[in-house]
């Protein structure tokens, strides 16, 4: 059987970008997409979902090759709350959606802030 993948999600108020990764950290596809904050960034966490099932469909890759995903936010992150708090360059203020529409998905996700995002040189970015 193929080792697992992770899908890695670099979130930015101008670009969204996307990698597939291997759990060394290897990079094995990347892509990006234009962010759009309208609607108070209500689109966001839909486009971030439409793109990865867009591109599974690309790769001829399905949700169970993977471990999990990670995503790099702005804001302050409270991992136990499933909550974003103050990520203003997205028109979010506390956002709680993420956790809901990927948990309809069925998917893993581990969201950190862009610090800790930063201190791992944005090479490896999935945590937990």
């Amino acid at each position: 059987m193929d080792e697992k993948k992770l899908i890695g999600v670099d979130l930015g108020g101008t670009t969204i970008k996307f990698a597939i990764l291997t759990t060394t950290g290897d990079i094995q596809q990347r892509w990006s997409v234009d962010t759009n904050i309208l609607d108070e960034g209500s689109h966001i966490i839909p486009d971030i979902i439409d793109s990865i099932n867009h591109h599974l469909d690309l790769f001829e890759m399905s949700a169970d090759q993977f471990a999990g995903i990670g995503m790099g936010s702005p804001g302050t992150v409270d991992r136990k709350a499933g909550t974003v708090i103050g990520a203003f360059n997205l028109n979010w203020k506390t956002l709680q959606q993420a956790k809901r529409e990927i948990e309809k998905g069925g998917s893993t996700i581990s969201v950190v802030g862009n610090r800790f995002s930063s201190i791992t040189d944005d090479r490896f970015f999935i945590y937990g």
